[in-house]
């Protein structure tokens, strides 16, 4: 998670833009409404009968730019109110319910593992992804059902997960210097172009 500070708050719209990479671990033969595990079991298959060679067609499929689905219970909005409350506020549950299908491009799916019903990836993609409706697509594409087990970013923009703090290291840091966080913490560099800057005043 990137945190920005101070006079960064006013640069949050351009790093929300940049490239993300992910590792995803999907369950196949299982499907949520909210497709992933903090849903509700819509279905389960008691076999699964796909092959690493299927997989991977499905893989190459679902790279590339194209209109993504994205989850019901999610930040999209339905007139006006952020899906995941629109739906909790209704007293029957609405599976006909969709959202709109938003643009994404997914540059790359590189697939880790594969052992009976669990499938992991390293996905590179564009902002505004849903990893969750990837593992959904992968399912119905399957024939089989899938939802989103596990989820780490490891990476937007050029910053690594490896080069991250932890935030006890942060609150160590504050008590032992006792100066302000800009000033304790050493955090990667990131250069924006000066373009990217016209109009927002940051300084």
């Amino acid at each position: 998670m990137i945190i920005l500070i101070n006079r960064s708050t006013k640069l949050f719209n351009l790093f929300k833009e940049f490239d993300k990479e992910y590792i995803a671990e999907i369950e196949l033969g299982l499907l949520t409404d909210t497709w992933d595990m903090e849903g509700r079991i819509l279905s389960r298959a008691e076999e699964i009968n796909v092959s690493e060679d299927r997989i991977l067609q499905v893989l190459k499929t679902l790279t590339g730019q194209y209109l993504q689905q994205p989850p019901v219970f999610s930040a999209k909005k339905i007139n006006g109110i952020p899906a995941y409350k629109y739906l909790r506020n209704l007293k029957e549950n609405r599976a006909d319910i969709r959202i709109k299908p938003s643009p994404v491009n997914i540059y790359s799916i590189e697939m880790l593992g594969f052992s009976e019903r669990k499938l992991t990836l390293r996905v590179r993609c564009g902002s505004g992804t849903y990893i969750r409706s990837l593992a959904f697509e992968c399912g119905r594409l399957l024939g089989c059902g899938a939802t989103l087990s596990g989820l780490v970013r490891t990476r937007i923009g050029k910053f690594v997960l490896e080069n991250c703090t932890e935030p006890d290291e942060i609150i160590k840091n504050l008590e032992a210097e006792k100066k302000p966080l800009d000033e304790t913490v050493y955090f990667n560099r990131c250069i924006i172009p000066e373009e990217n800057l016209a109009g927002l005043d940051y300084r």
